[in-house]
């Protein structure tokens, strides 16, 4: 019966477009809708919310759909807003961020890369010091 009354629950939440609901639920299954939906901005607030696994595994995914649109100076901004994780599996988004932007040598698109690296930077200092 408590089953039923989820999923009815659940339902009613995605027809009224109230993902979040579902996630603050406990129900992970609406950052992945968020996701199909081209939320980010929304699919990573929430994911932040519930943890750094969730907002790396988030990061991750957004970063690969971002990249592959080329829009290299967007995911380092949205990178950087979220602290620029030091995560082994961000390492070749960071890679394939610094050689896109310093080949178009755009004085702003160099500033978003300069932020994004001095996080990165510092996180993984603080990583090392942690060990």
């Amino acid at each position: 019966m408590i089953n039923k009354i989820q999923q009815h629950k659940k339902a009613m939440y995605i027809n009224d477009g109230k993902l979040n609901k579902i996630v603050e639920s406990g129900d992970m299954s609406g950052l992945d809708m968020l996701v199909q939906q081209g939320r980010w901005d929304e699919c990573l607030s929430l994911a932040e919310k519930q943890g750094q696994d969730y907002l790396n595994k988030y990061l991750m995914m957004f970063s690969r759909n971002y990249l592959q649109q080329g829009q290299f100076k967007e995911t380092a901004r949205i990178l950087s807003r979220y602290n620029t994780p030091a995560v082994q599996q961000l390492l070749p988004v960071y890679k394939t961020i610094c050689v896109e932007v310093l080949a178009t040598v755009n004085e702003i698109e160099l500033q978003v890369l300069r932020e994004m690296l001095q996080k990165l930077v510092k996180n993984l200092e603080q990583t090392v010091g942690d060990r």
